[in-house]
């Protein structure tokens, strides 16, 4: 706030207020508000199309230093504005409806076995055999969670995730380089979403909480990848070559499966221990074989939506999303898509084929 309010000639206290509602900006304060917060002056001047009405707890990693609690805050806001996004395409065109399963979980922490049958009960409603997934973030978006990719410069903000107005949100790093650790991100924030929806944000500011919740979350995402039944039956072998053989099917990082193997009792400590120290040799703690082979999964949903939007003939684009008042950046990345194609057409040989049915009546 001190640098905003240095950067337009403000004083702190002016900022909080103006932010606070207790005192109202003149029309000139308002634009020099805009053009440093790189914003539309309409924003400030309108009220939101899509409001945020009922936010759920957001799922932050870690509750480290001020700088990191900014960013946490700064992603709050993105996420609050890739909401609207999802409800601006929502008017035209029929997103997935959420399909979260509801489970009987106690409130307090949850036994071991108790997170591994939430994983498989996930699996049974969605109709899933107990195989590798081939694609973690197609099958979320097609269950109604909106997943948008953002470049989060500070590693302990690898991914989070939140329910606003009922439609539930997973963040991921676009920076991450390795597939299969971002899809161990999407199935951990699913667990979230699972398991920690009746905690509140003031629960979740305790470190013991949070530690709990993040154990949680971890062993829900290795037993909803990796099912016991099945993968514990295909290992041939315990080496790291083995196991790399075993990522490619399965899609999971070297050292996530044997954290597995390990959980499952089909490591013991001597054996675990030594594949740890052989990684570390290898140099594989931070990148491993086939990182550089796996494609990363991105979200298609928005994409595949705005192209249909945007090429319908009765749909004005360009009004409609004046009606957003966001700016190109923001749209473009909760939608992944170049920010130039915000305000230019693309080549038909680019379009993505899409079968999301549009809306039957569309607003005027």
């Amino acid at each position: 706030m001190r640098a905003l309010a240095f950067e337009c000639g403000l004083s702190p206290a002016s900022v909080s207020a103006y932010e606070s509602g207790g005192r109202t900006p003149t029309p000139e304060t308002i634009s020099r508000l805009a053009a440093n917060l790189q914003m539309p002056v309409e924003y400030f001047l309108r009220e939101r199309p899509f409001p945020v009405l009922a936010q759920g707890s957001v799922f932050f990693r870690s509750l480290t230093s001020a700088r990191t609690r900014r960013e946490q805050e700064r992603r709050k806001q993105l996420a609050c504005w890739d909401y609207e996004v999802s409800a601006w395409i929502d008017q035209f065109v029929e997103l997935p409806k959420p399909d979260l399963p509801e489970l009987q979980l106690p409130d307090e922490s949850l036994e071991e076995h108790e997170v591994e049958k939430a994983a498989y009960d996930v699996r049974h409603h969605w109709g899933l055999a107990l195989g590798p997934i081939p694609n973690v973030l197609r099958l979320l978006e097609q269950k109604g969670i909106f997943a948008v990719r953002q470049h989060i410069a500070n590693r302990k903000l690898d991914a989070f995730s939140r329910v606003i107005n009922g439609r539930p949100l997973l963040f991921l790093n676009s920076g991450k380089a390795s597939a299969v650790r971002s899809r161990f991100d999407a199935a951990h924030e699913l667990g979230h979403l699972i398991l920690h929806q009746h905690l509140t944000q003031d629960e979740l500011a305790h470190k013991e909480t949070l530690d709990r919740v993040e154990r949680e979350a971890n062993l829900f995402a290795s037993a909803f990848l990796l099912p016991e039944e099945t993968f514990s039956r295909e290992l041939y072998g315990l080496t790291l070559n083995a196991f790399v053989t075993h990522k490619r099917r399965w899609l999971v990082s070297v050292q996530g499966m044997i954290t597995r193997c390990a959980h499952l009792g089909i490591l013991d400590y001597d054996q675990e221990r030594s594949l740890w120290v052989q990684i570390s040799s290898r140099g594989w703690r931070t990148r491993e074989p086939l990182d550089d082979e796996i494609q990363t999964e991105r979200p298609t949903l928005g994409r595949k939506a705005w192209e249909l939007i945007r090429n319908h003939p009765r749909i004005d684009i360009s009004r409609r999303l004046r009606d957003l008042n966001l700016p190109p950046t923001v749209i473009a990345n909760a939608i992944d898509i170049p920010v130039e194609q915000i305000s230019s057409t693309i080549d038909d040989d680019k379009i993505v084929p899409i079968n999301l049915p549009l809306r039957k009546t569309l607003p005027e």
